[in-house]
C-alpha cells in the first residue's frame, strides 16, 4: 500500500506518520510506503511517477491549498482515496466535490485513523479481488493471476492474447472477444478487432488511434473506424465520472 501525507506542519506529519506506522506493525503489513511532503506543489510535480492509494492532504496550506490539489490529482487519478484533513469542519461538504472518502478534523485521533484504515483496506482487498483476471501462460503453461490495474492493453496476436503492462507482456492462448465478454463493466474499451484497452491509462482519443502516456513517454495504437464513435463517446464519459 502506499501512502502520502501532505501538510505544512511538521508536528501533524510525524504525528500522523506515527498512527499510520504503527497501524501496520499492529495490522502486519510490512508490504507498505509512506512518503510525506510539504506542500501540494511537490505531491503533483512527482505524481506521474508515483502511484498512491490513499493520500492524507491538508486543506489550508499556501498555494495551491488542499482542494486545488485535490482537483489536479483527479485529473490524473480517478481511483486514489483522499483523505482531507483539518482544523474547519465548515470545509467538509466542499471536500466532497473531489470525491473524498472521509474528512478528519485536526487534531486527529489515532482510534479515527485505525478505524478509517481497517475500512480502506477491506474497500482496496474487496476491490482487488475483483480486478484479477487468471490466465494459463504460453510456454509454460502456468496458471497466473493478472492484475487488471496494471495492463495498459491486450492485443490479439493469431490464437494468443498478448497482456501489455509498462514492464512486461504476458502471452495466453485465447480469443480476443471472450477476454472482453469476460471483463465487460471493468474499464476495458474495444478499439480495434486486435486491441482492447484499460481506459484508465488511456491519455487522449484521436481521429484514428488512441494515446497512451507512461512515465511522460507518449505512444499510440490504432483506432479502426468501426468503433472510433463509440470510442469517443465512451472515453468521455469515463473520464467525467
Amino acid at each position: 500500500m502506499n501512502i502520502a501525507i501532505c501538510d505544512d506542519e511538521k508536528v501533524f506529519q510525524a504525528q500522523l506518520a506515527h498512527i499510520l506506522d504503527d497501524y501496520m506493525v499492529h495490522a502486519q503489513i510490512g508490504d507498505y510506503d509512506m512518503k510525506i511532503y510539504d506542500d501540494g506543489a511537490s505531491l503533483l510535480e512527482e505524481y506521474h511517477s508515483k502511484k498512491f492509494d490513499c493520500i492524507f492532504l491538508d486543506v489550508d496550506m499556501p498555494a495551491p491549498d488542499g482542494f486545488e490539489t485535490a482537483a489536479q490529482i483527479r485529473k490524473l487519478d480517478l481511483d486514489v482515496d483522499i483523505v482531507f484533513v483539518t482544523r474547519m469542519s465548515d470545509y467538509v461538504r466542499r471536500g466532497y466535490r473531489y470525491n473524498a472518502k472521509e474528512y478528519i478534523c485536526k487534531p486527529v485521533v489515532a482510534g479515527d485513523i485505525i478505524a478509517l484504515m481497517d475500512r480502506l483496506l477491506d474497500e482496496q482487498s474487496r476491490k482487488q479481488g475483483s480486478k484479477r483476471y487468471r490466465v494459463r501462460l504460453k510456454g509454460s503453461g502456468a496458471e497466473t493471476e493478472l492484475l487488471l490495474d496494471d495492463i495498459l492493453y491486450f492485443e490479439s496476436n493469431l490464437h494468443y492474447i498478448n497482456a501489455v503492462t509498462p514492464v512486461k507482456e504476458f502471452t495466453f492462448q485465447g480469443q480476443l472477444a471472450q477476454v472482453e465478454n469476460e471483463l465487460e463493466g471493468k474499464g476495458f474499451l474495444r478499439v480495434h478487432q486486435s486491441f482492447l484497452v484499460n481506459m484508465d491509462c488511456l491519455f487522449a482519443v484521436a481521429s484514428n488511434r488512441v494515446i497512451f502516456k507512461e512515465n511522460l513517454v507518449k505512444f499510440e495504437i490504432p483506432l479502426s473506424r468501426k468503433y472510433k464513435d463509440s470510442v469517443k463517446a465512451l472515453f468521455a464519459e469515463y473520464r467525467s465520472r
